[in-house]
């Protein structure tokens, strides 16, 4: 055998064996060895142990969150129809991997945060009712954006903006059985609008 050919084999079994990952400036990385998250690591070049280790990529460059259109029943307004997007930036990838479990971020913060919003919302009606409703579009985004930042930061998340894209009284799609499955809201019958 050729010593070239050999020494070509060595490297490419230590290659196998040393595997290495590369985390670039807007990102951080988990470094998990037997299970065990490290601390979040940052920029660089990086070997890790083949079985023994593996490393977890994350970008922690500004992301937005959709939240898909909802319609929300208030006590005092009714029917009220909202669409809304989230700024966000992972600040721990230890945290998001730790606690989340996988990398999906964006779809955990939509899953959980709809419910968030829409229970902000019933209670800003609950203590200024129909005027001021659809007059705070502002103070709606400000009470729910503090809610997400108290919900995302143990993640290792920060939420930085939430924006009501569409937001207003619904109509257009008709409501069958709202006596029988809310008869707190009385005898009446109405539209709701599918934004």
């Amino acid at each position: 055998m050729d010593p070239t050919e050999i020494l070509s084999a060595i490297v490419q079994n230590f290659a196998k064996l040393l595997p290495f990952c590369t985390v670039h400036e807007y990102q951080q990385a988990v470094r998990w060895t037997f299970g065990k998250a490290s601390p979040s690591i940052g920029r660089g070049f990086y070997w890790y142990l083949y079985l023994a280790q593996s490393i977890d990529v994350f970008d922690t460059s500004i992301s937005f969150v959709d939240f898909m259109p909802q319609t929300i029943i208030t006590p005092q307004s009714g029917l009220w129809g909202l669409r809304g997007s989230l700024t966000y930036k992972i600040t721990d990838a230890r945290e998001v991997a730790v606690t989340l479990g996988y990398k999906d971020s964006a779809s955990i913060i939509r899953g959980r945060g709809r419910g968030l919003v829409a229970s902000e919302v019933i209670a800003y009606d609950k203590e200024n009712g129909v005027k001021h409703l659809a007059l705070c579009k502002e103070n709606i985004e400000e009470k729910v954006l503090t809610a997400l930042k108290k919900m995302t930061t143990p993640w290792g998340i920060d939420s930085i903006n939430f924006d009501i894209g569409d937001f207003g009284p619904t109509r257009s799609m008709y409501l069958r059985g709202v006596n029988d499955d809310y008869p707190d809201l009385g005898s009446f019958r109405t539209s709701v609008n599918t934004l």
